[in-house]
């Protein structure tokens, strides 16, 4: 599932995604600089090892933040804007690793 919180914007989380479709690389390089512009990104938390692979196999990694530091985040249990601090906190490099 993929949503953007109307509470954070230019922020987008995604998580348990079953299946990826890379597709059109073109579209994930705008979409990015969408967002980017308007000083967001765009993040997947705690995605499936094999939608993580096929992210990469599609080279989209160089859009998304996607990986080990984004996985298991229990992120629900949280207040968005406390989500939003650690994420953009790890986005800009002040933290290494979401605290659980």
């Amino acid at each position: 599932m993929c949503c953007s919180s109307r509470a954070l914007p230019n922020t987008y989380f995604c998580e348990n995604v079953l299946n990826f479709h890379g597709g059109d690389e073109d579209y994930y390089a705008e979409w990015a600089e969408d967002v980017q512009e308007d000083g967001g990104w765009i993040a997947l938390l705690n995605t499936r090892p094999h939608v993580e692979e096929e992210i990469h196999d599609a080279r989209l990694h160089h859009y998304l933040h996607v990986g080990e530091t984004w996985n298991d985040i229990p992120w629900r249990a949280q207040k968005p804007q406390l989500v939003f601090d650690l994420i953009a906190a790890t986005v800009h490099g002040r933290v290494h690793r979401l605290a659980g």
